[in-house]
């Protein structure tokens, strides 16, 4: 519904049944919507809705088998999309050009992810993960990857 009032308008509905994991990410200028949705036997895959002609794009690719891609996240200055890409029970980080292309690993731990999101200078990605161990932490690293930091 608009900001200032008026009626409800339906983006988009979603397949029955899918295993992607919820979750929305406007782009900077509020023209698009990120989410991930899962056409037939597919495995999750992020997509891009236009919110002027509710026109889906599919961005990611991800391969088969796995569950998917999901918790896609534009960065704050919309330039890049990053997102957990679940291959074989375990998830890391990709990044892609906002416009769209190949995705690209920065994490590399093959563990289990909670929660992404962008610092407000779209410079690092903080994380949820137990890439620690047992227990699961705040992580941050640099959003090109390398080292990353136990967040405080």
């Amino acid at each position: 519904m608009p900001a200032l009032g008026g009626p409800p308008r339906k983006l988009h509905e979603f397949t029955p049944g899918q295993n992607c994991k919820p979750g929305l990410s406007w782009s900077p200028d509020g023209k698009f919507l990120l989410f991930s949705d899962q056409s037939e036997d597919q495995p999750c895959s992020v997509k891009q809705l236009t919110i002027e002609d509710l026109n889906v794009r599919q961005l990611s690719a991800p391969p088969v088998p796995s569950t998917g891609d999901w918790n896609a996240q534009y960065s704050p200055d919309g330039q890049s999309i990053a997102f957990i890409r679940n291959t074989k029970d375990v998830e890391d980080i990709y990044m892609m050009p906002a416009s769209g292309g190949t995705p690209r690993r920065v994490t590399f731990d093959d563990r289990l992810m909670s929660g992404l999101a962008w610092t407000p200078d779209s410079k690092e990605l903080i994380f949820s993960s137990n890439r620690g161990g047992a227990s699961w932490g705040l992580w941050r690293m640099p959003a090109g990857g390398g080292t990353t930091e136990v967040g405080s």
